[in-house]
């Protein structure tokens, strides 16, 4: 097997047809390395024929040492399937096409590959990773997978992944200090990456769809020190009281809304016992299935659906603003077990969500009563008769029993008399 230095260096003064798309290769001698590279290439199916000097086909497998070759046809296309690229323009275009770069590669025109160090490639292989961070940090979908939706704070844009060769060699050099967009960017519950989305959002506004992503590469270092500025202003304002104030003025907020809650359940949830006492009063107990029992039976159970209704939907508003709530401690998150940031939001929060959670054990409890409720008063309405049928049952049973008795007794005793007369 050859490798794609040895092929490379087999195609070195070949000349690429941009017009075409095909490499050619012609008037040369073939050298015992050049045997293996052409095989390689056979077996790959990287090119139709290999003609001689009068331009006949010569067969591979006959090939010999100091044979003289008049051409050799290589479809860029299919050279592609052994990762090897005729020019940095192809090699980009095809990255963008798969949404990575190969393991292994060749560039015929500039001679980079994976371990060349080129400072072009070193951008592509940026590029790449900005791409997978975004993607990694987008909360929505567009339709094309080629573009990502990059939202923030209620604010929304798409950005289309386009770009070519000539961005790539438009950008600045790419060093370590820029992996630091990288990182973050990448932990998206974090406050820095919230900034560094923030800038990218008003750094691709008002930019044709199709130029926002390659004016962002080509100007990485203009982004870079927005996001470092925006950085530091917000550290210059932080404020740990400020904060705190607005936390708590947080917590005084949500707690109003559960509260308010809380209050509109009370006022309709006081109507289940006293809905059930009428019921009850108003039943006909010496006609079990009369028309007015039915009527109420009927009535208890529309009664109850109601009531699952209403609180399915204080469960829903107990949800929302559980989800508001932990959306608001995110936004003051930070990735440190340590932080005491941390530990004041969670100070500060700890009754509110113990009340949450207590609200929400209520709501199941008044569901599993709601269900009760119309099962025992169907049970409290056929009880009676139930019993009353069983105790009638079992009447004529212990009568049956009693005279069975009487009759095996009655016939004992004449057995008795026959057997001693």
């Amino acid at each position: 097997m050859a490798t794609l230095e040895q092929i490379a260096s087999f195609l070195n003064d070949a000349h690429y047809d941009e017009e075409s798309k095909i490499l050619i290769k012609t008037d040369f001698i073939i050298g015992l390395a050049d045997i293996d590279v052409i095989r390689y290439l056979s077996e790959q199916d990287c090119f139709n024929h290999l003609y001689d000097e009068d331009n006949q086909v010569i067969i591979v497998s006959n090939l010999q040492e100091e044979q003289k070759v008049g051409k050799i046809e290589f479809p860029i296309h299919k050279l592609r399937s052994i990762h090897l690229y005729a020019t940095f323009k192809d090699f980009v275009r095809q990255c963008q096409a798969d949404n990575k770069m190969p393991d292994d590669f060749y560039i015929l025109d500039a001679g980079y590959s994976k371990t060349s160090g080129s400072a072009e490639i070193t951008k592509l292989d940026f590029v790449h990773k900005l791409i997978d961070v975004l993607r990694s940090v987008c909360n929505y979908k567009a339709e094309d997978q080629r573009t990502l939706c990059i939202s923030n704070n209620h604010q929304l844009e798409e950005l289309p992944i386009k770009y070519d060769a000539i961005d790539i060699s438009a950008m600045p050099v790419i060093d370590k200090s820029y992996d630091n967009i990288l990182t973050s960017l990448k932990n998206k519950q974090d406050i820095i990456s919230k900034l560094y989305l923030q800038e990218l959002l008003a750094f691709i506004q008002n930019i044709y769809d199709d130029k926002k992503f390659a004016n962002l590469i080509r100007n990485i270092t203009d982004y870079q020190k927005r996001c470092i500025c925006s950085h530091e202003v917000y550290v210059r304002n932080f404020s740990f009281n400020e904060v705190k104030t607005k936390i708590d003025s947080a917590v005084l907020d949500f707690s109003d809304k559960l509260q308010s809650v809380i209050n509109g359940a009370q006022e309709r949830l006081i109507a289940i016992p006293a809905a059930f006492i009428l019921a009850i009063a108003g039943i006909e107990k010496d006609q079990t299935f009369s028309l007015l029992n039915i009527s109420i039976v009927i009535g208890v159970v529309i009664f109850a659906i109601l009531i699952w209704m209403f609180l399915k939907n204080q469960e829903d508003a107990l949800d929302i603003i559980n989800n508001n709530v932990s959306e608001y401690k995110a936004t003051y998150h930070i990735e440190d077990s340590q932080s005491s940031l941390n530990s004041v939001i969670s100070d500060r929060f700890s009754r509110l969500d113990n009340n949450l959670k207590t609200q929400y054990r209520r709501i199941c409890a008044t569901k599993s009563i709601v269900i009760t409720i119309p099962i025992l008063f169907v049970l409290f309405l056929c009880i009676p008769k139930v019993i009353l049928f069983v105790a009638g049952q079992l009447t004529n049973v212990v009568s049956w029993t009693l005279n069975v008795l009487i009759v095996c007794a009655t016939l004992v005793l004449q057995l008795i008399k026959l057997t001693f007369a």
